[in-house]
Formats: structure tokens, C-alpha cells, sequence
């Protein structure tokens, strides 16, 4: 009877051992399998973070003078390219044909650092002169060129 027992386990462990190598086999192929979709991804990731560094940064706009302008009076104004108040700024000068200068504080770190050195604390932020204003409204744009003057 102990022959048949061992016989037994013997067996047994065979099976085992074979189900083992299956499932081992089947466990290995299947990443290599799947490992292409993130090899792709990976590279894509790669890809666009150096075109984010490489693109260049955005020159500033600046619109035909207004006759009525004094170099004193030439234009600063700080923006971001998803602000509305600062389309609306940019809409009213060009309107009004006044020559202005943009700087995108988003993507310009230097512009975004003299932003804040010259006391920025939102957009847009328009300087005529040594003159500034936070925001934006036609009254109040006409008043700091008033004071501009």
C-alpha cells in the first residue's frame, strides 16, 4: 500500500508541476503581449513634453498707433490667452486704433515675473506710462489715460 501512495503522490505532483509550467507559460506571454500599447504611450508622452519645451513663446501683438498718442502713452498690457476681460481690453483698443504692446503672462515666465514685479496681481493689468489699473473697463481705461496723460 505505501508503493500505491507514493504512486499516488507522484502522480499528483506531476499533474501539478505540468499545470504550473502551463500557467507559468500562459502568465509570460501575456505581458509581453500588452506591454506595446504603454511603449506607445510612453513614447508619446516623451514626444509632446519636448514639443511643449521647444515651442517658442508667443511674440507680443502690437496694433497701429493712434494719432493722439504720446510715447507716454504707449500701452502695456499684461494677459493670458483664456482671459475674456483681456479680449475685451484688446477688442476696445483696437477699436479705438490705440497702440498697445501684449504680454502673455502664461506662457512668458520672464514677462511673468516683471507681471509681479511691477505689482501684478490679475489679469488683465494695463500700465500707460508709470500709470496702471487691475482689470478692465472702458470708463475706467479712459481715466488712466487721463492721468497718463
Amino acid at each position: 500500500m505505501p508503493r500505491f501512495r507514493e504512486a499516488q503522490i507522484g502522480a499528483a505532483a506531476d499533474a501539478h508541476a505540468a499545470r504550473l509550467a502551463s500557467v507559468r507559460a500562459a502568465t509570460e506571454a501575456r505581458p509581453r503581449a500588452h506591454r506595446w500599447p504603454l511603449m506607445v504611450a510612453i513614447v508619446l508622452c516623451i514626444a509632446i513634453g519636448v514639443m511643449v519645451i521647444r515651442s517658442p513663446a508667443k511674440k507680443p501683438a502690437v496694433v497701429v498707433a493712434d494719432s493722439t498718442l504720446t510715447t507716454a502713452q504707449v500701452v502695456e498690457i499684461y494677459t493670458t490667452p483664456s482671459c475674456p476681460i483681456c479680449a475685451a481690453a484688446k477688442a476696445y483698443m483696437r477699436q479705438h486704433k490705440l497702440r498697445f504692446t501684449e504680454y502673455d503672462v502664461e506662457n512668458d515666465m520672464a514677462r511673468q515675473r516683471e507681471f509681479y514685479a511691477r505689482g501684478g496681481r490679475g489679469v488683465p493689468m494695463i500700465i500707460i506710462g508709470d500709470k496702471s489699473m487691475q482689470g478692465f473697463s472702458p470708463e475706467g481705461f479712459e481715466r488712466l489715460r487721463a492721468e497718463a496723460g
